[in-house]
């Protein structure tokens, strides 16, 4: 399977859980709320530096077409496909290491 399909698959996990995290530093409070919508993975995977293809500008379907089609349309033909690459391996992990600690 592709890399990104597999990190849009893992992504939809984490659709289904809100997060709240409460810090302390110094006896002061922090509340963080944290959640993910399928328009997210677009940035945290990377897609928005892939300026040389045609990517559709509805985020949901783009996650659609990744989920689908297990592939972007034309990211063959990308000469940022490469760079992105990482962003994705990274997007993967952050997702499985949130689903390993957080998820029942």
């Amino acid at each position: 399977m592709d890399l990104i399909y597999d990190a849009a698959a893992k992504f939809l996990v984490l659709e289904q859980f809100k997060y709240h995290f409460v810090v302390s530093q110094k006896r002061k409070l922090q509340v963080i709320n944290l959640n993910f919508i399928d328009t997210d993975f677009f940035h945290i995977a990377g897609l928005h530096y892939l300026t040389d293809i045609v990517i559709p500008q509805d985020r949901t379907r783009t996650m659609d077409e990744i989920l689908i089609k297990h592939t972007i349309s034309d990211q063959a033909n990308s000469d940022f496909w490469r760079n992105i690459l990482i962003l994705i391996i990274l997007s993967e992990y952050l997702i499985s290491v949130i689903r390993e600690v957080w998820l029942p």
